[in-house]
């Protein structure tokens, strides 16, 4: 249940880390980190990486039917 919770957190949340987003879109992160640098989505602050995936949604909406 606290799980769920938390994954149902992470899904209504803007922003996130690679685990998140490899949840989120079903992909690896490599293939998430490329998409991220070339929209703009990734988000660095020393060591820690996060991912607009404001952003991110934006993109995948868009390529619905096109190949990345």
């Amino acid at each position: 249940m606290a799980l769920q919770r938390r994954y149902e957190a992470n899904m209504n949340s803007f922003m996130g880390d690679i685990k998140d987003a490899q949840k989120r879109y079903s992909l690896g992160c490599r293939s998430i980190r490329k998409v991220a640098e070339e929209q703009g989505a990734l988000i660095k602050v020393g060591k820690c990486v996060r991912y607009n995936f404001n952003i991110l949604d934006d993109f995948f909406m868009n390529q619905s039917g096109k190949e990345l």
